[in-house]
């Protein structure tokens, strides 16, 4: 059930995100819980590209491919020259969100809308968070917004 009361969240977040959003690809609501539901739960592992294992880099990766049939770069120090800056008020369903937890900023997910972010979390594998929970507020540095 907890399952399934995220995903109508997380459908309903995008449909509404989805209205505001300018993507140069159509993209419904529907593909984007499809892609959630398919990793949810994943493990994290760094260096991870699949099902066994996927580091938030390579998810977010995987989501543009997936979502908006673009190609991004593996890493999140690269994925972080892609797109131009936007500010927090101004974020849409899709961009991408650079943290730093430690050291230099290497933490990236997918903002999606009613402040929260789906990421490759460390300690609870593929899952959604709040933007401004009070480890990852303090740790955002930069959004960006690759998609047109």
């Amino acid at each position: 059930m907890k399952t399934s009361y995220l995903a109508i969240i997380f459908l309903l977040l995008l449909g509404i995100g989805a209205c505001t959003t300018k993507i140069t690809t159509p993209v419904n609501s529907e593909r984007w819980v499809q892609w959630y539901q398919h990793w949810q739960g994943t493990p994290y592992r760094y260096g991870g590209t699949n099902k066994k294992g996927i580091d938030c880099s390579a998810l977010v990766k995987n989501a543009y491919q997936s979502i908006y049939g673009m190609q991004l770069p593996r890493t999140t120090r690269e994925q972080r020259r892609v797109g131009n800056k936007v500010s927090k008020r101004a974020l849409q369903v899709g961009d991408l969100l650079f943290f730093k937890p430690a050291g230099t900023p290497n933490h990236v997910g997918i903002y999606i809308g009613d402040d929260r972010f789906v990421h490759a979390s460390s300690s609870k594998g593929v899952s959604i968070a709040r933007l401004s929970d009070h480890y990852w507020l303090p740790r955002l540095v930069e959004a960006r917004r690759a998609i047109k």
